[in-house]
């Protein structure tokens, strides 16, 4: 194994290639090959064609550890023990004896290659991804080749160079034909360096030597074959088969070399004087999706006129011979129904005689890859249904293929990769399925374009998805179930990729309609969706129709704004002279009076408003600025504007917010006494903070997964801590060292609560129930099933006799902590699944949210009150300790607090934009804590007056002329 470790470390080396580079070509993880490399592991066969196949070493890891029996020639006539299937892997000329199912299609492929011989050109075979284009021209063109397919005397003993172009084609192709021919490269690359020309009549000589030298070893045999369609010859052609042709354009970053790669493939196609044959036979295998880009080039599209080569496909009977042949050759048995087990996983379209059903392109190395480790669990030479089972079958190819992909990105490419894919899904109401989408549409025309196209690439080389020439598809729907992230990503962004989803058909209806203007959005609908597009090339991946939607969506509102700030005008001056009029006639120096004081308090507020407004533009970039823009709005008019504008911009500026996470903070706590804060995080940690010292005295790390909330007890000496990890924790907040592990969760902890007496500890989970554990005991004393959906949140009333859950099944339920029976389910209203609950401090209101607030009386469970606070999702929901305000954490990114006296927004808080997944009052209410996607807790001042006290005490040693001169301090 040493030995094989060292040859792969030194060819890795010797091309430049870095471990992680390698990691992603080949798809094997970092840490396998790290271990392969250094003997620890064995360099399997499969393993050994993917290095070859990634570094280019024309077989050399493949020959050290091939099984016994297999050649280049041929495969010997005892099969048994050799595995029939390749993985991923592509089939190679040594692998001709496992190709079925593409009998007919190198058939052609031989008949069109006969076709340049008398008419000389390219020859393009072109192929969706993952359709079998590269084993077709490597385990069938050339096994065809090499026994003679051509109808040329000596054809057998022609040359045959097969690269793929890689970085520097022009580099490639020299050194592979020297390699072949056996022609000192440096004569091949000085007639390349002269120009095309001149390098086929080099190519051609290097031919004819190779043949000479071939011919000599069997000159009885080349007599003894008869005439041919085109007749006997003693000179030969060179044969250049270029696969994945595609990396021309996308590996290949210099347009000069990719059109002189181009030239001079036309030139070894163009036909040799006197000789009735061409300088070589060039063939070009390129994915669908690039067929276009071959367009571009004059000479190349002129040979293309002349016909290419498309492989379809494969039939149902193609299919089956593709899944039984290889067994059938290696001497194994398939168990009955096997076969249409694997043929239903494969996708195949119903079909009829006329019209026979296809599998989907993309999903033959999937398949390729599930009979592989099928052909691993076989029992006595037979491949069964429990043993393709216990492999996942396709489902677990495609997970783990996905997966590796996905790993082989920097994390900022990982992220575009997330946007790309979830476009790539059509989300339904019961069921997701694939989007065939415009290539066009899914790039974008935004500056990550060319990103956003290698990411494609990266998941299209791997199979994941199918490439044509417009249109861009996952390979196999079976990924929106089998692959766990994919899942995820489902579950986490449903409702914007249904907002996303609703507002493209709504464009297209717009479309179809003659673009009604009653189909455009208007108002909070037109905002919200906006608000959605606020990220870095979210606008520019649209498609035109939905951009012009859109476009015309906020036209049309402008205009209806602009008339009705006409009408208002209008509504003015005629008021204004009415009360010119009044003035006149009966207390004119009374109503000049009031006049001037109205217009002085419209000036104020109207004043008020704009500097709120330039304070909320400021906040992200100059902080400081906007703060004191802030308060001047402040001291012009108190406006519920200018009040959230100061308590955000105040935020921003001050340095009250608590760093240390490493992940996106996802719950916090506050202690009883106030003087420690807990956060929880998606780095697996809790941190336990002293509040007036905001440091870091604990950082409790015991959960495998991401923390998902926090609680502490009552008494304040205990913390829980709940994560993906299936455990609930109990952490003693004095030693901060772990006190118990509550297990009995068969999925991630969403949400803990300590009962308000702080005996018993409530847990909910994504396993569909909550959970009640005697906290003294550590003993799980009730498990609270009904829900039919992940549990998110759950709460305690103030007296502790009822808990309410609330789920993704749309319902609040309560239960009696007594009886531990349920007691009622809440469920009119809610449109969505509910991520949060609230008992207001008297406990008479139970506030739940979804994309909506509602509240519900305790006492008769009655359905009291219904508000749309923020534009989106509600993350969180938080009472402040005296019940005036409920804090309201939306995914619009901003934190709203509600009067519960008014049922108005008492302020809004925006900060710098972050995503806020949970809040929490400070015990006295004058603070409130916040955490989200930004790693850090953010702490909010809620007195204006202690903000205004604050800046007028720092103004005393900075001297800020703004805050003077406004008369905000004196």
């Amino acid at each position: 194994m040493l030995r094989h470790g060292r040859q792969l470390r030194r060819l890795r080396r010797e091309r430049g290639v870095s471990l992680v580079r390698l990691a992603g070509l080949a798809f094997y993880s970092k840490g396998y090959l790290s271990k392969v490399e250094n003997g620890e592991k064995p360099l399997t066969w499969e393993l050994a064609r993917a290095c070859d196949q990634a570094l280019d070493t024309g077989g050399t890891l493949e020959l050290m550890v091939r099984p016994p029996g297999r050649t280049d020639r041929g495969i010997r006539s005892e099969y048994q023990g050799e595995c029939p299937y390749q993985g991923l892997a592509a089939f190679g000329p040594g692998d001709a004896g496992w190709f079925f199912g593409r009998d007919e299609a190198a058939a052609g492929l031989v008949t069109q290659l006969t076709e340049r011989l008398r008419q000389p050109g390219v020859l393009l075979v072109t192929a969706p991804s993952g359709a079998g284009k590269s084993s077709l021209l490597r385990a069938g063109l050339l096994p065809a080749l090499a026994r003679g397919a051509l109808p040329v005397s000596g054809s057998r003993d022609w040359p045959v160079v097969v690269i793929t172009p890689g970085e520097h084609p022009l580099e490639k192709l020299p050194a592979e034909v020297a390699r072949v021919t056996g022609t000192p490269q440096r004569l091949l690359a000085e007639a390349l360096h002269e120009g095309a020309e001149a390098f086929a009549v080099a190519v051609a000589a290097a031919a004819d030597g190779f043949r000479s030298a071939e011919a000599a070893k069997g000159e009885g045999t080349a007599a003894a074959e008869g005439d041919s369609d085109i007749g006997r010859t003693r000179t030969a052609a060179l044969v250049l088969v270029v696969d994945q042709f595609e990396e021309t354009f996308t590996l290949c970053r210099s347009e000069h070399e990719r059109t002189a790669f181009v030239d001079t493939l036309l030139a070894l196609t163009a036909a040799r004087p006197h000789a009735g044959l061409p300088y070589a036979l060039v063939v070009l295998g390129v994915r669908a999706d690039f067929y276009d880009r071959c367009l571009a080039y004059p000479g190349l599209r002129a040979a293309l006129q002349r016909g290419h080569v498309a492989l379809g496909p494969m039939t149902e009977a193609q299919l089956r011979e593709t899944i039984t042949g290889p067994a059938r050759r290696a001497g194994l048995e398939m168990e009955p129904g096997l076969v249409e087990i694997l043929v239903r996983d494969a996708g195949v379209s119903p079909g009829t005689t006329a019209d026979p059903g296809a599998a989907r392109a993309g999903v033959l190395p999937l398949l390729s890859h599930a009979l592989l480790s099928t052909w691993q669990h076989r029992q006595n030479g037979v491949l069964t249904v429990s043993g393709y089972q216990l492999t996942g079958g396709i489902s677990g190819a495609v997970a783990t293929t996905a997966e590796r992909a996905f790993a082989s990105l920097p994390p900022d490419r990982q992220v575009l990769a997330r946007q790309l894919l979830l476009r790539l899904v059509c989300i339904g109401e019961e069921h997701d399925t694939s989007r065939r989408t415009l290539r066009e549409n899914l790039l974008g025309s935004g500056p990550e374009r060319e990103t956003a196209r290698a990411v494609l690439e990266v998941f299209t080389r791997a199979r994941i998805l199918t490439a044509e020439t417009d249109h861009i598809e996952l390979a196999h729907e079976i990924l929106l179930r089998a692959w766990p992230r994919l899942r995820q990503w489902l579950d986490e962004d449903r409702a914007a990729l249904r907002a996303r989803q609703l507002l493209t058909e709504t464009a297209s209806m717009w479309e179809r309609e003659g673009r009604d203007e009653s189909l455009l959005y208007r108002g909070a609908r037109l905002a919200a969706t906006r608000g959605r597009l606020t990220e870095p090339g979210e606008k520019a991946a649209l498609g035109p129709a939905t951009r012009a939607f859109l476009e015309a969506s906020a036209d049309l509102e402008a205009t209806e704004r602009r008339t009705e700030q006409r009408r208002v005008r209008r509504l003015r001056i005629l008021a204004h002279s009415l009360a010119v009029l009044l003035v006149l006639s009966l207390l004119a120096v009374a109503v000049a009076v009031q006049q001037s004081r109205a217009a002085l308090g419209q000036r104020r507020a109207a004043l008020s408003r704009e500097l709120a407004a330039r304070a909320d533009a400021l906040i992200r970039d100059r902080p400081e600025e906007a703060v004191l823009t802030a308060l001047n709005a402040y001291h012009r008019d108190p406006t519920t504007h200018a009040r959230s504008s100061l308590l955000s911009a105040y935020s921003a500026f001050s340095p009250n917010q608590l760093g240390g996470h490493t992940g996106m903070v996802t719950d916090i706590a506050y202690a009883p006494d106030g003087r420690v804060l807990a956060t929880a995080s998606a780095d697996h940690t809790v941190k336990v903070w002293n509040t007036s010292a905001h440091r870091t005295p604990a950082t409790l790390a015991g959960h495998a997964s991401v923390v998902r909330s926090v609680a502490f007890s009552p008494s304040g000496r205990m913390l829980a801590s709940g994560g993906d990890d299936s455990t609930v924790k109990l952490w003693d907040t004095t030693t901060h060292r772990e006190v118990a592990t509550l297990t009995g969760h068969s999925a991630a902890v969403r949400s803990v609560a300590f009962s308000p007496d702080g005996r018993t500890l409530a847990t909910a989970s994504s396993d569909h129930t909550a959970r009640l554990w005697d906290v003294g005991s550590h003993r799980q004393i009730a498990v609270l099933s009904g829900h039919t959906g992940v549990v998110h949140r759950l709460a305690f009333a103030p007296d502790g006799r009822t808990l309410a859950t609330a789920g993704a099944d749309r319902t609040v339920r309560l239960w009696q902590t007594r009886t531990h029976r349920p007691l009622v389910t809440l469920g009119a209203g809610h449109t969505g699944a509910v991520k949060a609950v609230a008992f207001s401090p008297d406990g008479r209101t139970l506030i739940s949210a979804d994309t909506r607030v509602h509240a519900w009386d305790t006492a008769t469970h009655r359905h009291t009150l219904v508000f749309a606070a923020p534009p989106a999702a509600v993350a969180d929901l938080a009472f402040s300790p005296d019940g005036r305000h409920l804090a309201m954490a939306g995914d619009d990114r901003a934190i709203r607090l509600w009067n519960t006296a008014t049922h108005r927004i008492d302020a809004t808080l925006t900060g710098r934009g972050d995503i806020t997944n949970a809040v929490a009052f400070a015990p006295d209410g004058h603070r409130l804590a916040s955490g989200g996607d930004s790693h850090a807790t953010r702490m909010w001042e809620l007195d204006p007056r202690e903000v205004i006290d604050r800046m007028c005490r720092l103004n005393a040693t900075r001297h800020w002329p703004q805050l003077s001169a406004g008369g905000v301090c004196p």
